[in-house]
């Protein structure tokens, strides 16, 4: 007698296991994800009261720059964080994500916010695909949507309590200010990767251990 379909998937796979609510695997990865995205809530926050402080009448210039770079290294550079390795690509992505917020911070004109902010750009691009695998590379595949669910959240948190961290900044220092310190928090993420996120560059493919031989 023969086993059914669904008796021998069990039998390879093992039974279908929830992951946790919040995933070990992707806490250091969605850490440096938080730090590295407080900049994002200073830009889409902030960029459109400061350009009124260098004259110019919109922001729409700068966030169509800001977009476009975004969709084309999203699309020229997918390959990156795999080609490279995760680490290295989400070192490159915080890198030019503090230079173009430091940019921004130290360079009040509008060429220094059109610099800053394409540096900014590259950077957000590969921020996000670069940690995701870097945090699924550490847990077994039956966990993805765990990994995924718990890092995405980092991304929400990023946002809205960047938003509030940095709105008591810009009441103290400024618009230029709220820049200046999310360029120092991905300084803070770029020291956390380094540091304290796994070092395996690949994702590593994890044998279920409930599987058997087929």
């Amino acid at each position: 007698m023969t086993d059914r379909p669904d008796a021998i998937s069990q039998r390879v796979v093992g039974p279908p296991v929830a992951g946790p609510l919040w995933n070990r695997a992707a806490l250091a990865p969605g850490l440096v994800l938080f730090l590295g995205l407080i900049g994002l809530a200073a830009f889409t926050a902030f960029v459109r009261l400061y350009v009124g402080e260098l004259g110019m009448d919109g922001a729409q210039p700068i966030f169509l720059l800001y977009g476009g770079l975004v969709l084309v290294v999203r699309i020229v550079g997918a390959r990156l964080p795999d080609a490279l390795g995760p680490r290295r690509a989400g070192t490159g992505a915080l890198s030019a994500g503090a230079a173009g917020m430091a940019v921004i911070a130290a360079w009040p004109s509008l060429l220094g916010l059109v610099i800053g902010t394409a540096l900014f750009a590259v950077g957000m691009s590969l921020l996000f695909p670069a940690l995701l695998i870097l945090a699924l590379s550490s847990a077994p595949d039956r966990e993805r949507a765990s990994v995924v669910g718990t890092f995405s959240s980092f991304f929400d948190l990023s946002q809205g309590i960047g938003a509030l961290l940095l709105g008591g900044v810009a009441e103290l220092a400024g618009y230029r200010g709220t820049f200046a310190v999310a360029a120092g928090l991905a300084v803070v993420g770029l020291v956390v990767l380094r540091g304290g996120v796994s070092r395996r560059d690949a994702p590593t493919a994890h044998r279920d251990p409930e599987a058997l031989p087929a």
